[in-house]
């Protein structure tokens, strides 16, 4: 029914389609026509972004309110990731480098994306490419945060840089405004695919695989 008003909102014959303005029908097709028949390549976009996470590149102590913000934003979501599955990221604050981590945690982080449907690792895809971090992705899917608070979280560097030297217009606000409607698309994606008692069976079975790998 919701990709139906997308296209029943579409009714500007003189422009054709416009795929922007149909998020949740782009998620849907990209799930049956390109995840679902390649698996392992949205896998890999999704991890790849490990070693350059935004969620663990931390700003150095002299600058101090960036460093404030980006440690209440981070650190629960490593905590989180820490405690329940055993996914001990290493963070950074060195951006020129990318960070390297455990055989353990990497192989953690793999075998939670591996139990992924496709239409549940397209909306994985997109939170991590939208956010550059599949930490923040996790989480959202895991629903150990929210869309708003993934959205500043994701942009903490780059609001840090608006507050000095302003907004470039047509760049950053575009850039906000494109981050808040995927994260928003890809959040009503999932609601409408799981209602509360599967996604309970889902953090279930990762907790379980994540037990079996501990006994291994």
């Amino acid at each position: 029914m919701a990709i139906a008003l997308e296209w029943d909102s579409q009714i500007d014959n003189t422009t054709g389609i416009e795929p922007s303005a149909m998020p949740l029908m782009t998620l849907a097709s990209t799930a049956i026509d390109q995840v679902s028949l390649d698996m392992e390549t949205a896998r890999r976009n999704c991890l790849q972004y490990l070693p350059t996470d935004t969620a663990l590149f931390l700003a150095t102590p002299e600058d101090k309110e960036l460093l404030r913000l980006q440690r209440k934003h981070f650190r629960p979501l490593l905590r989180w990731l820490r405690k329940s599955y055993g996914v001990d990221l290493n963070t950074s604050s060195d951006m020129s480098g990318r960070i390297s981590h455990s055989t353990q945690a990497i192989r953690r982080v793999q075998l939670i994306v591996n139990q992924l449907d496709p239409f549940t690792l397209t909306a994985l895809q997109s939170w991590t490419m939208d956010c550059k971090s599949l930490v923040i992705a996790l989480a959202l899917l895991a629903g150990e945060t929210n869309v708003s608070t993934a959205r500043l979280a994701a942009r903490l560097e780059e609001e840090s840089q608006v507050a000095v030297w302003g907004v470039v217009e047509g760049g950053h606000d575009m850039d906000r405004l494109n981050l808040a409607v995927g994260l928003s698309s890809a959040q009503t994606f999932m609601l409408l695919l799981w209602d509360a008692d599967e996604m309970k069976e889902m953090l279930s079975t990762w907790a379980k695989i994540i037990a079996i790998d501990s006994n291994i």
